[in-house]
């Protein structure tokens, strides 16, 4: 992922984020905690939606089956018609003012290739349902009167390629470490008061290294020492590096995308992608009508942007879009400014 993809990425996709505490006065351009996650688990998630789109799907209880009405072939070996192609599990258990939920999700071969689990203390929340999985709706971020979060990506052998883990410190304080491989690589603290309200990024150097029998191997190193970013907002918005020097806004975006977008990010989901092969093919299919095929188009390309891939198609769908307006086709009737 280039610094331009994780810039585009930031504009369009996060400019809705949330905050930590209710009355917060960070700006919204900033990542919150969900939307974060969101992006770490990018890939999964997508692939979980079009999974409901692209297969037939029998529900029991908890637990979803797809299949097919013709041969399938995944993972190099031909499925038979209505073979179970794919399942996943998912449920919840609360226990007193605690919660966990658990999503497993198993490959053509029937061997769990991913697991997601989100446990809250404090303050028990309600069971997730299947759009909120497929559609990243975990909402990890530490609510009112919540204590602790802990979310981890794990694959079938119970690796963990990404976790989050969240505490609240006090009435004003929030604390958020972001790991790879069980390595920290980012820390968030958010502090709150009266006066102003303030968020810390701390990044730190890490190895990651990680294999899957004998199928899978990535080793990466980042090497390099702490350092912080701080966003402080009051009557206006400041935004500093590690020693304290103001920097301007898109400085400060170019600098949070390059170390947790393209670096962070990226990695999980190239662990990610590689357990995805294993489940049955999806793709996206235009329904036909004239807005409903420019929406998938603009779906699907956002995608290639989210996950870094044919971009060079990307490229083309934009050229062919600018074309298309150029030459009367498509009419921008949105209201004026």
């Amino acid at each position: 992922m280039n610094k331009t993809l994780a810039l585009l990425i930031f504009y369009f996709t996060f400019l809705l984020g949330g905050d930590c505490f209710a009355d917060s006065k960070l700006p919204s351009l900033l990542y919150d905690i969900n939307e974060l996650v969101r992006e770490f688990k990018s890939p999964y998630s997508l692939k979980l939606s079009d999974l409901k789109k692209n297969y037939r799907s029998v529900t029991r209880g908890n637990v979803v089956e797809f299949s097919s009405h013709e041969d399938v072939l995944c993972a190099f070996n031909n499925r038979p018609t209505d073979t179970v192609l794919s399942r996943l599990e998912y449920f919840h258990r609360p226990s007193g003012n605690d919660s966990v939920d658990v999503l497993r999700l198993y490959d053509c071969g029937g061997e769990l290739r991913l697991q997601e689990e989100l446990f809250i203390k404090g303050q028990a929340r309600g069971p997730l349902s299947y759009d909120q999985w497929s559609e990243a709706l975990l909402n990890p971020q530490l609510k009112e009167g919540e204590e602790h979060v802990h979310y981890k990506l794990s694959d079938g052998q119970g690796v963990i390629l990404f976790e989050l883990i969240g505490r609240r410190a006090n009435a004003s304080q929030v604390v958020y470490d972001l790991k790879i491989n069980s390595q920290t690589f980012m820390l968030i603290r958010y502090d709150e008061s009266p006066q102003e309200s303030r968020v810390t990024y701390s990044f730190q150097g890490f190895e990651a290294n990680y294999s899957f029998k004998n199928f899978y191997r990535k080793s990466q190193s980042f090497r390099h020492g702490r350092f912080s970013f701080q966003v402080i907002a009051n009557q206006s918005t400041t935004f500093l590096s590690s020693r304290n020097i103001p920097l301007a806004r898109n400085t400060f975006i170019r600098y949070f995308s390059s170390w947790a977008l393209e670096r962070g990010v990226r990695l999980v989901k190239n662990y990610v992608d590689f357990h995805l092969y294993f489940l049955p093919p999806t793709e996206v299919v235009s329904t036909g009508s004239g807005n409903s095929r420019f929406l998938e188009e603009i779906r699907l390309n956002i995608n290639r942007l989210l996950n870094n891939l044919n971009l060079n198609l990307l490229e083309l769908f934009l050229r062919n879009l600018l074309q298309a307006v150029e030459d009367g086709l498509i009419i921008d009737r949105r209201p004026s400014e």
